[in-house]
């Protein structure tokens, strides 16, 4: 478990509500980014992990939990805009995908992924899981996140073709948030069904593991962005 100054530290940040203590964990429910990325922060100048847990789906029984801050998103659940004319959502990432979907299906408004309607994961569980040739990936149009050093990074916007470089919001998709905690998702939306590509099932999307040379390009990755190798 944390130490009792590191939890100490950690409570400053939090207002008192926002995290509990299980058996040997820590878990912490921030409720907006600029909380998040100072819990990233404190994490890099004491030197503790910290691993995302969202809506609490993880099994912790199989995880380390030495000098650990598991902190879960499930509070960082408000729709943030939803834009009826042009099929856009701009989320936060600890939502649930289910009940979100749920409620967009009967007002005819899409999202090329079936899921069971109990489904209790995450938006950011979901496109941080997902198999980036996954046609699905693509509806992903921006993100906001914070980085392994805490820094606040917003990428994208409804203009389908908005800008050149390289795409955050497809470097994070499957990256099991290692090179960022997810805090909101821009999607674009689809008015039927019909129109869609064929829609891939969420349980047939998610990596299961990496292969020998992903992980190898991940570790290369994460060493250069989280030099404390905070997040776990």
């Amino acid at each position: 478990m944390l130490n009792k100054k590191n939890q100490e530290k950690i409570v400053a940040v939090l207002e008192h509500k926002n995290y509990k203590t299980f058996n040997d964990y820590f878990i912490a429910y921030p409720t907006d980014t600029s909380t998040v990325s100072s819990l990233v922060k404190l994490a890099n100048k004491f030197l503790f992990n910290i691993q995302i847990v969202g809506s609490g789906s993880t099994d912790l029984s199989s995880s380390k939990s030495d000098n650990v801050l598991y902190l879960s998103t499930i509070k960082l659940n408000n729709i943030i805009e939803i834009d009826i004319d042009n099929f856009f959502i701009n989320v936060q990432s600890g939502l649930i995908w289910s009940k979100l979907f749920n409620d967009l299906n009967e007002r005819s408004m899409y999202f090329p992924l079936l899921h069971d309607k109990n489904c209790g994961r995450t938006i950011g569980g979901i496109l941080s899981t997902l198999n980036s040739f996954s046609s699905a990936a693509t509806y992903f149009k921006g993100i906001e996140f914070v980085s392994p050093t805490g820094d606040i990074i917003k990428y994208g916007c409804k203009t389908l073709k908005n800008v050149s470089g390289y795409d955050l919001s497809q470097f994070m998709i499957g990256s099991f948030g290692k090179f960022g905690v997810i805090t909101s998702v821009l999607m674009k939306l689809n008015s039927s069904e019909k129109y869609f590509f064929t829609p891939d099932k969420i349980t047939k999307t998610d990596y299961s593991i990496f292969t020998e040379n992903e992980y190898a390009l991940v570790s290369r990755i994460k060493k250069e962005i989280d030099p404390n190798d905070v997040l776990i």
